[in-house]
């Protein structure tokens, strides 16, 4: 080959080296740019990361409240199956009173019969013995008449 197409060669190996180390500049400038933006969104990413940490953290805390809340309502329920029983255990009072006031009437009822009863017939003794000493009275007031009559 001759020296002046080496030198063309040359002349245009060096144009291209000068041209792809001037692209590859570029290149490696916008990677360089793309390197900062991926920075960037890692940053933003892990801003969010933080942020969903804090949202869980949150979500922590109101489960653990919803289960103190699950825990009173379940004393509450409990507390009012106690008042339950409580009510059941007095309805069953209430009913044996009643059972037992329901015998004191009737016993009340029987004994005012009976003695009703027995009032009547006194009341009709008492009666008859009231009209016998009327009589009685009438027969003595005639004798005492008669005697004084004889005597006078």
């Amino acid at each position: 080959m001759d020296v002046n197409n080496e030198d063309k060669l040359l002349q245009l190996i060096g144009q291209i080296y000068s041209e792809m180390k001037d692209g590859f500049k570029s290149i490696n400038q916008r990677f360089e740019k793309v390197d900062q933006r991926f920075e960037k969104i890692d940053q933003r990413f892990e801003k969010i990361d933080q942020r969903f940490e804090m949202i869980d953290q949150r979500f922590e805390m109101i489960d653990q409240k919803f289960e103190m809340i699950d825990q009173r309502f379940e004393m509450i329920d409990q507390r009012f199956e106690m008042i339950d029983q409580r009510f059941e255990m007095i309805d069953q009072r209430f009913e044996e009173v009643n059972q037992r006031l329901d015998r004191v009437e009737k016993t009340v009822l029987n004994i005012e019969q009976d003695h009703g009863k027995k009032l009547d017939a006194l009341f009709d003794g008492y009666k008859h013995n009231t009209e016998k000493l009327n009589r009685i009275q009438s027969e003595v007031l005639k004798h005492e008449e008669f005697i004084i009559k004889r005597i006078k």
